[in-house]
């Protein structure tokens, strides 16, 4: 029996040496395999930019007087904005539509037309922005001098911006950024520049959304100059929840000339965003409108805007060019009774609470954090 017993000892070691000798080797040749698989960390095939991009920053006297200290002259914007910092310094290209101009040559003002103190462009820049986009209703609320003068203040802090183009310097209308060896184009369209307009002979040059034939040849001159283009969109209709016919429209035809990606605002409301199918199979992301970052708002679906952070990933041996890891974060702003402390809130970290003490739910009963959550998923068709 114990001779049994041993025998069947030595059978079951040998059978574990031969098992352990076994996983080694094929751990052995798994390891080999890893390190030859497309997209491994070790092997460098892909590289990647994180994009993030905020709606509307519509800086109003509310605004700027909940970041006042007393004078005209001294505002500190950090409480306002702090609590979305960490999304928008995670970017490799962080984007704003800003909505209101810094013109160092013209009185701050909040109200009909905007004019924002400098001190807010010092908080963005802090933020981590590194694109402006100013082409919208509002550039030219002080005319061609102001517009000048609020482009000027961005360049002077070093910051790119987009929306409106010294023609001379820029005949093709597109701004590059390069990242990590990876070049992204960016073009922005305006479907108003409010009810001033440019002087026929001025030296800058927006773009408009009914100017396709321009729009077609600067989205071809950019999609040749960089591995991928995004445009910026400020169009469709005031305060809808849906984005109208005409800019899904421009949208498609934005994505057969060669857009990859098309980041809207304008209506003042979170709107889809999708992906669209271009005539070739190629596919478009679309948010069709972000909202408002910051307002100072009066209903739920203006108090909420989005924050869209998305991958461009570029094969390095294929030279293949995909859109992933797509993220729209939910954005409130949030202020006591008579438009005063306003503050943003991500969604994710917005409470019930909080939610019960906001200001304007003495107007509109609608506001809970239910249904901004509910707001939010109903944007998320990607």
């Amino acid at each position: 029996m114990k001779k049994a017993l041993g025998v069947i000892l030595c059978a079951i070691l040998f059978l574990d040496v031969i098992s352990i000798c076994l996983m080694a080797f094929l751990s052995g040749d798994d390891a080999e395999k890893t390190a030859d698989v497309p997209g491994s960390v070790s092997d460098g095939l892909f590289s990647r930019v994180r994009i993030t991009a905020a709606g509307d920053n519509l800086v109003t006297q509310a605004v700027y007087g909940s970041a006042g200290a007393g004078t005209e002259s001294d505002y500190d914007f950090a409480p306002v904005y702090e609590n979305a910092a960490s999304v928008i310094s995670s970017a490799d290209i962080a984007v704003l539509n800003q909505l209101t101009l810094i013109s160092t040559m013209h009185n701050i003002s909040g109200t009909d037309i905007y004019n924002s103190p400098s001190q807010l462009g010092d908080e963005m820049v802090r933020l981590g922005f590194d694109l402006i986009n100013m082409a919208n209703n509002h550039m030219l609320d002080f005319g061609e001098a102001g517009l000048k003068s609020a482009n000027d203040f961005w360049l002077g802090k070093g910051v790119k911006t987009i929306g409106v183009i010294e023609e001379e310097s820029n005949p093709d209308y597109f701004t590059v950024c390069e990242v990590n060896g990876m070049r992204i184009a960016f073009v922005s369209v305006t479907s108003s520049m409010g009810s001033n307009t440019l002087p026929a002979d001025s030296s800058l040059k927006v773009l408009l959304t009914s100017e396709e034939s321009f729009i077609q040849q600067a989205i071809a001159a950019a999609e040749s100059s960089a591995e991928c283009t995004v445009v910026l969109a400020h169009w469709g209709e005031r305060d809808s929840l849906l984005p109208s016919e005409e800019t899904q429209t421009l949208a498609a035809k934005m994505g057969d000339w060669g857009a990859d990606v098309i980041i809207g605002s304008g209506s003042g409301n979170l709107q889809s965003v999708e992906f669209i199918v271009n005539r070739d199979n190629s596919r478009t992301l679309v948010a069709y409108s972000l909202g408002n970052f910051v307002s100072s708002a009066d209903s739920i679906s203006q108090l909420l805007g989005g924050i869209l952070s998305f991958d461009i990933t570029r094969n390095n041996n294929t030279g293949d060019v995909i859109i992933e890891k797509i993220d729209l974060e939910g954005v409130v702003t949030h202020y006591g009774y008579e438009e005063t402390g306003i503050r943003l809130y991500l969604l994710s970290e917005y409470t019930d609470e909080t939610a019960k003490r906001h200001g304007v739910t003495v107007k509109d009963k609608d506001f809970n954090l239910t249904n901004l959550k509910s707001a939010l998923q109903s944007c998320k068709n990607y």
